[in-house]
């Protein structure tokens, strides 16, 4: 993919949502900064979702010639939060990433390199897990890319792109309404999106190169309870999809099953492998009871407000 060169770069607004995880949120800008992008066309700009752990001070650490604006607002979820940074970028370009993750170096130059090629697509790249030692982690992000993996040509489930590496054009985010905030959670925003953006706007283009680390920190607890709001979302999602006329998301059939609990032992072997399959199926278990949550009481509003 070409680099654009002898053009002028995109000027770009990396919009980071946090609530309270100044560690993570540190290290997440130490990342940032050795972006390799030109200062004068990059800002950031972080979204405090009401945790109040952010503070200007806290940011006067960074390198001075990287435009970084903190902006703070009552804890809405990050679907607000990142609406809330779409509306105040000053960017062509919205490239989305989460306060516990590191995107490498040349992430922005293969992101913008894509919109150069499909100006109308929305563009992301693979999230990898860079907490090895933590197999909640890592099952969780066999998951993703799994998921990655099994629809590439959108057969059931439409493509996906997970909202901590996704780029595009501003006025067309703004246009379709940015992320749905009736998505209370972190569970199912990203699809929806990519849902409506490939209906309305374009196609979504994925670039292996633009590549994102994730330090998820997970606990056996923490794991579960994901996976249930996972579930909730599901169940939102499908009757936001209802309300626009799409119709519910097909069951998938059993080699769906199959498949997915056979990825991690492919890629890490029977031992490591075998022990993550069985966290996954633990994982559907508990996507289940949040589906079945979210189906007697629906903990999402009703009322959406997108960009």
């Amino acid at each position: 993919m070409s680099r654009m060169e002898g053009s002028p770069l995109p000027s770009v607004s990396v919009i980071v949502p946090t609530f309270r995880r100044p560690l993570a949120l540190r290290r997440c800008l130490e990342a940032l900064a050795q972006l390799q992008y030109p200062r004068d066309r990059l800002e950031i700009v972080i979204v405090d979702d009401g945790g109040g752990a952010v503070s200007h001070h806290g940011l006067a650490v960074l390198p001075p010639d990287l435009q970084v604006r903190l902006v703070v607002q009552k804890n809405r979820g990050p679907a607000s939060a990142r609406n809330r940074g779409a509306r105040e970028a000053t960017g062509d370009i919205l490239a989305f990433t989460d306060d516990d993750c590191c995107p490498r170096p040349e992430w922005l130059l293969d992101l913008t390199a894509g919109l150069a090629d499909e100006p109308c697509a929305l563009v992301g790249g693979p999230i990898v897990n860079a907490l090895l030692s933590n197999i909640y982690a890592q099952a969780s992000q066999d998951l993703v890319s799994f998921l990655y993996e099994y629809f590439p040509d959108g057969r059931a489930l439409l493509p996906f792109f997970t909202s901590n590496n996704i780029a595009c054009r501003r006025s067309p985010f703004l246009e379709v309404g940015g992320f749905d905030e009736t998505f209370r959670f972190s569970a199912g925003e990203d699809r929806d999106l990519s849902e409506r953006w490939a209906a309305a706007v374009g196609r979504l283009h994925y670039l292996p190169g633009a590549v994102v680390d994730h330090y998820h920190e997970l606990t056996f607890g923490r794991f579960l309870r994901q996976h249930h709001y996972y579930g909730r979302g599901a169940i939102h999602l499908a009757r936001r999809r209802e309300k626009r006329g799409w119709g519910r998301p097909r069951p998938e059939p059993l080699v769906f099953y199959a498949r997915m609990l056979a990825y991690p032992i492919r890629h890490h072997g029977w031992l490591r492998g075998g022990l993550m399959a069985g966290l996954l199926s633990l994982a559907q278990l508990s996507g289940l009871s949040g589906m079945l949550a979210e189906a007697l009481h629906p903990s999402h509003r009703d009322e959406a407000h997108g960009c």
